[in-house]
């Protein structure tokens, strides 16, 4: 292995496209089509020339084309993820990408419902935040000493503003 290669492939994580999209790929398709991704990784186990990592790389598309007409969940490598993933190829190797690919389609990805904790938080704080900022301002506000400031008459948090005292309306 090249000493630029470790590098090279933290760059290729940081990097949401190109090698790291087929990545993705690939493990989606495991999740959707487990034989499918089997048979790929065989291929990618096999890759030593660029000619064998292309050949890969279109049979990769293609599953995941055909995968992607049952599942929404899945990814589909682009053009500009094969341009930048051979960009890959000329610094590390066919064997070095291939090897990183096979990885990439092992690796556990955090799950939506693993997450959703930190999701649902965020979204009970954004319910109180605007559930404060549209209910009424009290008219009065209580001190300590229990003397109030303002009006005549205090509204209390729980007090239905609408339903105040000495308005009848019969």
């Amino acid at each position: 292995m090249d000493a630029s290669t470790p590098s090279l492939l933290r760059k290729i994580l940081e990097q949401k496209a190109g090698t790291l999209r087929f990545g993705h790929a690939l493990r989606l398709l495991g999740q959707a089509n487990p034989a499918s991704l089997r048979d790929l990784v065989e291929e990618l186990e096999s890759v030593q020339t660029l000619d064998q990592l292309i050949h890969t790389l279109a049979l990769t598309a293609q599953e995941c084309q055909m995968a992607a007409a049952k599942s929404q969940f899945l990814v589909v490598p682009s053009d500009g993820d094969l341009a930048l993933l051979l960009e890959d190829v000329k610094q590390a190797g066919p064997h070095t990408i291939a090897g990183f690919l096979v990885l990439l389609s092992a690796l556990r990805y955090p799950r939506l419902d693993e997450t959703e904790p930190d999701a649902s938080q965020l979204r009970r704080l954004l319910f109180l935040l605007i559930a404060a900022l549209a209910s009424p301002v009290p008219e009065r506000v209580e001190t300590q000493d229990g003397a109030g400031e303002g009006g005549d008459r205090t509204i209390s948090m729980t007090e239905n503003p609408t339903s105040q005292q000495g308005d009848d309306h019969d």
